[in-house]
This record gives C-alpha cells, sequence and structure tokens, in this order.
C-alpha cells in the first residue's frame, strides 16, 4: 500500500515530552503524571503508562495489561510512538480523566475508553505505531475481512484491532506461515501503523477479550460521542459530599479518579468490581486494603459494598479469607488483619450500603472469619491469638516480628474485640439473642487478657507465642493501635500512650511514623519500619477521636493531606520529607485522603 507522503518536517528522535495540563472542568483532574498514575476507565483491564523496557533509550507511553495473569511481571502489551513520514518522532503526552493527546506541531493523535474492554484512537497530520510487546511463542495475526485483525497472544489476554478512518499497514507471523518449530523461538513482533488518508485523519479501535470475539460496527457512535459518555460517568461517580477547601480540590479530584480508574469489572475469578491496590505494579486487591477502598465508596453505595463483601466470595470452609485476588488467582499464602468489623460498623453508619440482607448474608462469615483467629491461629491454646509471619499483620516487617514467630500482637487483639462487638449488635439485629450474649462476653474476655498479657505498665507490647519474648528496642507504632478500643481502656493507659505519640518521634511534620525516628531499627525507605502508611494512619486519626483527643486526630489528618497535595499517593512516605515511596497511584493511600479531607479536614 502506498503511504502518502504529507510531512514537511525534519527527522528527531524519538524523545518523550511531558508537560503538566491545562484547567479543565471542575468535573475533571487536570493533570495525571504518566509517570506515577495510569490513564484508564473504571472497569478496564487496560491502562496507559510511562514505562521503560529493556531495550527503551528513554521511558515511552504503553498501553498495558493489568491482569492477574501479568502480576509481578513485564505487562506492556503495545508500545505507542507518533509518526511523521512514516518515523517515530517526539510529541507531548497530556492525560486528563478521559483523554491521553499525543501531541507534536504538526498534529496529534487522541485515545479514550469508548468501555471497558475497548480503546478509541484518533488522530490528524500525524500517524501513530502500534508495536506489540508482550511475547508469547503462540501468539500470531488473523485478518479478517474490513480491514480487522484479531491479535492472539497465546496465554495472555487476546486483542482485535478495526481500522476506521485512514491508511493501516499491519505486519507480523500468521497461523500456518511458518513451521511449528519456528514457532518456537523468539516469536516476530507485531507492528500496526496507522496513516492519515485524503482528509489528514485517521481512526481505529483496540478491543481486548479473554475468549470468543464478535465482529461490532464502531460506526454507529463518533467518537466525541464516545468521549462524552466516559466524561460523565467520572463527574457522577463521586457525589460531591463535604464542602473542599479549594486548597485540597485538585487533589481531591485525582484521588476520586484514581480510585475510579483503579476498579476493574467481574471478570473470571474476579466476582464483583474491585479496586486494585493500584493499575502501576500492585494489581490486585488484598485482604485488609479493600475495606479502605470500600469507605472511601461509601458515595456510590453498590461499589462500596461489591469492595467490602469481595474475600468473603473466596472465604475458605475453615473460616479464613484469602490474602491476595485477581481475576486470574486466589493466593492463600498468608492472612490479613481482622479489621472487617470495624469496617463493617463504619459502613453501616451511611444509610443505603448495608441493609438487612446484607447483614444475614454477611453474620456467618463473619463469625467464621473471627472463630478461624481462635481455632487455627493460637498454637499455645492460651485463648490469645497469633501472627505466623509478619504478612499476615499487614505489617510485613515491622520491628515487633524481629525476634521470630509467631507472635501475639496487641492489636491483633484490639481488632478481635471490635469485631465480636459489632458481631453482637448483628446478633440483636437478626433476632439472634443467645448470640448477642455470646459475642460480648467473648469480646470482653479477649479485652481482660489484652490488659493482662500485653500491657507492661508502660505501653503495650508484642510477645512470641509460648516463650512471651518481646523485642525491648523496638519503636513500632504498631503497638499503640489498641487506642482504637477508645475509652475502653483505662484513662492512664491512653494518656500515656498518647504522650508517646506526641514526645518519642513519632509524630513528625507528615503524620505517624510506622517506626519512630529515633528508633536504633528506623529506615527512611524501610517500609513497615519508618514509612507513613495509609491505613495506619487512617486507623490511628479514628482511634483518637475515640480517646476524645479530637485536636490532635485533626492535626494528624491535616498533615497526612498535606503530604498527599505534595507528593501524590504513594504506597507509602519518607515520614521525614513527605516523598513518595515504593508504588504509586496508589488506592488505599487515596482513599485515606479522601476520608480524612471529609471527615476532619473540610469540617
Amino acid at each position: 500500500m502506498e503511504i502518502k507522503h504529507f510531512f514537511m518536517h525534519k527527522f528527531i528522535y524519538p524523545v518523550i515530552l511531558f508537560t503538566l495540563l491545562g484547567k479543565l472542568s471542575l468535573a475533571q483532574v487536570s493533570e495525571i503524571d504518566l509517570k506515577t498514575v495510569p490513564f484508564s476507565r473504571m472497569g478496564s483491564y487496560m491502562c496507559f503508562s510511562l514505562l521503560q523496557d529493556k531495550d527503551d533509550k528513554q521511558p515511552l507511553i504503553y498501553l498495558r495489561d493489568v491482569s492477574g495473569n501479568l502480576l509481578w511481571q513485564w505487562n506492556g502489551v503495545f508500545r505507542l510512538e507518533v509518526l511523521e513520514i512514516e518515523r517515530p518522532v517526539a510529541y507531548e503526552a497530556k492525560a486528563s480523566g478521559t483523554v491521553l493527546t499525543l501531541s507534536t506541531s504538526n498534529g496529534k493523535v487522541e485515545v479514550i475508553f469508548q468501555d471497558t474492554n475497548t480503546v478509541r484512537f484518533r488522530g490528524s497530520g500525524v500517524g501513530l505505531k502500534l508495536t506489540r510487546t508482550l511475547f508469547d511463542a503462540n501468539s500470531y495475526l488473523i485478518p479478517l475481512p474490513g480491514l480487522q485483525w484479531r491479535i492472539k497472544m497465546g496465554s495472555k489476554a487476546e486483542y482485535a484491532f478495526t481500522r476506521l478512518k485512514g491508511e493501516i499497514v499491519v505486519s507480523g507471523p500468521q497461523w500456518g506461515v511458518r513451521s511449528f518449530e519456528h514457532r518456537t523461538e523468539k516469536p516476530e513482533t507485531i507492528v500496526i501503523n496507522l496513516y492519515p488518508g485524503n482528509e489528514n485523519n485517521f481512526e481505529g479501535v483496540l478491543e481486548q477479550y479473554t475468549s470468543g470475539w464478535k465482529i461490532r460496527d464502531y460506526k454507529n457512535t463518533t467518537f466525541e460521542e464516545e468521549l462524552a459518555k466516559v466524561n460523565n460517568e467520572l463527574k457522577n461517580f463521586y457525589n460531591t459530599g463535604a464542602k473542599t477547601p479549594q486548597e485540597y480540590e485538585e487533589t481531591k479530584k485525582l484521588a476520586q479518579y484514581v480510585n475510579w480508574s483503579s476498579i476493574v469489572a467481574p471478570r473470571v475469578n474476579m466476582t464483583r468490581h474491585g479496586m486494585l491496590m493500584s493499575k502501576r505494579n500492585m494489581r490486585a486487591v488484598w485482604s485488609w486494603d479493600h475495606c479502605f477502598n470500600a469507605l472511601a465508596s461509601r458515595s456510590n453505595p453498590k461499589i462500596a459494598w461489591e469492595n467490602y463483601i469481595l474475600p468473603f466470595d473466596y472465604q475458605h470452609e475453615q473460616g479464613s479469607l484469602p490474602d491476595i485476588m485477581n481475576d486470574n488467582n486466589v493466593t492463600w499464602g498468608f492472612l490479613k488483619p481482622p479489621i472487617h468489623g470495624w469496617t463493617l460498623k463504619k459502613l453501616m453508619e451511611k444509610p443505603g450500603i448495608v441493609d438487612e440482607n446484607k447483614l444475614k448474608e454477611l453474620y456467618p462469615k463473619l463469625a467464621k472469619w473471627t472463630e478461624y483467629w481462635f481455632k487455627y491461629m493460637d498454637d499455645d491454646k492460651n485463648g490469645i491469638p497469633q501472627y505466623n509471619h509478619g504478612n499476615d499483620s499487614g505489617w510485613d516487617n515491622a520491628t515487633v516480628f524481629d525476634l521470630g514467630f509467631s507472635v501475639e500482637s496487641p492489636d491483633l487483639c484490639a481488632f478481635l474485640i471490635l469485631q465480636m462487638e459489632v458481631l453482637s449488635e448483628l446478633a440483636q439485629k437478626l433476632g439472634k439473642k443467645e448470640d448477642e450474649k455470646m459475642w460480648m462476653d467473648r469480646s470482653q474476655a479477649l479485652f481482660e487478657e489484652l490488659i493482662r498479657h500485653f500491657w507492661n505498665g508502660d505501653k503495650f507490647v508484642s510477645r512470641k507465642t509460648f516463650s512471651g519474648q518481646i523485642n525491648k528496642k523496638s519503636q513500632s507504632l504498631i503497638s499503640y493501635i489498641p487506642l482504637i478500643l477508645g475509652k475502653r481502656l483505662p484513662e492512664n493507659y491512653r494518656s500515656k500512650m498518647i504522650k508517646d505519640l506526641k514526645t518519642k518521634g513519632f509524630l513528625t511534620a507528615n503524620g505517624l511514623a510506622s517506626e519512630s525516628p529515633q528508633s536504633p531499627f528506623y529506615e527512611a525507605d524501610g517500609y513497615w519500619r519508618g514509612p507513613i502508611w495509609a491505613p495506619t494512619t487512617y486507623i490511628m486519626v479514628e482511634a483518637l477521636k475515640e480517646c476524645g483527643e479530637t485536636a490532635l486526630a485533626r492535626e494528624i489528618a491535616v498533615k497526612y493531606c498535606n503530604m498527599c497535595k505534595k507528593s501524590g499517593f504513594g504506597e507509602n512516605f519518607n515520614a521525614l520529607t513527605g516523598e513518595q515511596l515504593q508504588d504509586s497511584g496508589y488506592t488505599w493511600t487515596s482513599s485515606v485522603f479522601l476520608l480524612l479531607l471529609e471527615e476532619y479536614v473540610s469540617k
């Protein structure tokens, strides 16, 4: 096919330039940094990010597959390049919440999600090159009538491409063209080149599918009509809630976008809508992370409930919840702390999320989850459950676990005390009188054991199972989680612990460090050995409120929100500088920002 040379432009090597966006409408996030926050859409298992493959000289824009089949693996499916005279040139990339634009001085390419499985491209004055970079020895092309191709990806999700306008050249292996032996070698690449036609524009559609694919008529709606639909969906996903101080307005919109775009639709093992921790690296749901995302979704009752109940769909017959869930796998290697009763109590405060039918469905599940800790996580049979690994606690490498496992930790008892109180309340609502009393009695008994077993006269400590040994040098914030019990605790215990938070280094300019910077074990980027984390920030802020320390609770909330405003939504943060660390575009971080902004900062 002859490609029209419609450019008068000196070639330059492909270097991507990224700039901030101008102001858009108030319903739209005005700035997405593609290095940290992927461009995507609610429900989709695709996104676009700035990545650097091993052969790239600099980071480039990639369309990525966030399915669980590729968890912890390279997931860049197609590299995007802008073409002038059939060669890649430098371009500027801008992303709002609903449009990704790649532009040069001669033209631009616009990208939107037409629906959860479909990406639509439109260009004028320039071309677009899609190069497949996710290889499988069994991948190949199937050409179809009407300038359509199926792109078979072996064991990965599959794709179909349709040209709507302009000129197109597609190259790559076709089944039957090469021998079986040849297919075992490194696969040939697949390249799709789109060029402007006589009207100096092009348009195409890339669709992801997992099984059968049906030919669709994409010409019955326009690019503008599909863009209007997705704009409206994003606008309506969150209610406005409390009036937001102007200084946090842009950060709030970005947080809402991160949450909205990180949700994936039900598919295969993903039984309900689930908010991934990130569409960047941590592309799955963990069994305590989901609780904070559910709480932040309370203005959308359906999404809030589906995110909360999701792990219970996989509950083991013995009562445990899985560690990790995605559309391809469910992982049972570790547990996560039982914060589900505490979370449910907060969900029930918002009308319209948890009705009587949902309580009937949940009650036996929550009861089994609670019983699991006493039946299977108490090796010395002293009535005090244990963590068999730091990962079970969510505080993977906290210093209280440095002496080895298993460990009886006061935070676990505190969560179970609250969970049994909630079970007692549910039993009362469901007319289960005997259960109501049983759960309350057990909650009180465990509270008494918490005081007896863990309080050392100065603070709560974690003890090794059987030996009772403690790490005396540990200065972990996990020891202060029992403050979530509020005024159930003796006043002198509360006042001593709150004084520690203020005077022993935990409270930094950015919030509460997971290990005090005064500790000999403190590490600025040591995971749970120093950085600030969203879930523990929210738990501790709520705990301080329960203790009557509303001023301190609000102070920490404001510090956290200011840190997010400055640094974005990292997996965690350097406690002293506020710099984001580890993964980015992290949903429990954006969720806690939204919760604290509404409940503490905006009031």
